[in-house]
């Protein structure tokens, strides 16, 4: 949407408060990502942007309204990641790839913007379950390695929020020794 004045966009946005916008930093923070992300989603429309040109300069700032929208589908493809695990733990599967996972929400592992987001995801999940429970549910949810009969370990990322949220992580001799656990936890959790 485009203003040619601050008087402009005030008088419309009196008439239609979903035309509200926040800059693109603060809804670089909104989001956790990038400004330059921010922009990219507006050039894409991805984002609704909501710009003001002046005479001698232009504002460009991002239309709340898609904000919350992208924060609804975030929170609606979080549950259904959150669902997956459980169902996975429940039926007593020992885990998942990030790609299969992934697949789930129509993400790409090999887009570097949506392994941020599943692990953003899963982060706040395990965050969640850790609280709740005790152990991460992420713990399911492993890398692929390529000819291997069993899949690997959880990415970099589980182990360093298990470090930081745990505090019995360092009494663990390595990382297989840690996800053993967590595994246990989670089938003794989900097999009652």
């Amino acid at each position: 949407m485009n203003f040619e004045s601050v008087n402009d966009y005030l008088d419309a946005f009196s008439k239609d408060t979903k035309i509200a916008a926040l800059p693109v930093k603060a809804a670089a923070d909104f989001l956790e990502l990038k400004p330059q992300t921010i922009l990219q989603k507006l050039k894409t429309g991805e984002l609704t942007a909501i710009t003001i040109a002046r005479e001698n300069s232009k504002w460009r700032g991002v239309s709340i309204q898609s904000l919350l929208e992208i924060q609804k589908q975030y929170n609606k493809n979080k549950q259904t990641i959150f669902n997956t695990l459980k169902t996975c733990a429940r039926r007593k599967q020992s885990f998942i790839t990030y790609s299969s996972l992934m697949q789930k929400i129509g993400l790409r592992s090999d887009k570097p913007q949506d392994r941020r987001m599943i692990g953003k995801m899963l982060g706040d999940i395990s965050i969640t379950t850790f609280e709740d429970n005790g152990f991460l549910l992420s713990a399911l949810v492993v890398k692929q390695r390529p000819g291997w009969e069993e899949n690997g370990l959880p990415s970099d990322a589980f182990f360093n929020l298990a470090e930081e949220i745990d505090k019995n992580y360092s009494i663990f001799e390595d990382d297989w020794a840690y996800l053993d656990e967590q595994l246990q936890k989670i089938k003794n959790h989900y097999t009652k």
